[in-house]
């Protein structure tokens, strides 16, 4: 099987490796745009959680608004298959506070 692990819209490539477990498919660093967001917005990090799967664990994370709409979002862990074009969705003391679509992810 292969996993993709990179794309480069710009160039149009993409990266590709055969082993789930690689470790290129851990990333830690996710940039999320188009944010809709349920309370204030914080400028300086706030820790919560984030699921990035629709069935994956809650991910410890710190957060923070790094304009209107984009949110800067740094992982305790290093986290498997991060997917740019996918969902983001944010949570603190288990109640929803927001969510966007994972533009970068590094």
């Amino acid at each position: 099987s292969y996993y993709i692990c990179k794309k480069d819209a710009i160039n149009n490539i993409i990266y590709v490796t055969q082993k789930d477990e690689s470790d290129v498919l851990y990333k830690d660093h996710v940039i999320v745009n188009d944010v809709n967001f349920l309370m204030e917005k914080p400028r300086e990090f706030i820790k919560c959680q984030a699921k990035f799967r629709y069935r994956s664990n809650d991910e410890n994370v710190m957060i923070r608004f790094i304009d209107d709409n984009t949110i800067e979002v740094k992982c305790d862990n290093k986290v498997r298959a991060i997917t740019e074009g996918q969902i983001a969705v944010f949570y603190l003391n288990n109640q929803m506070i927001g969510g966007g679509i994972i533009d970068k992810v590094d």
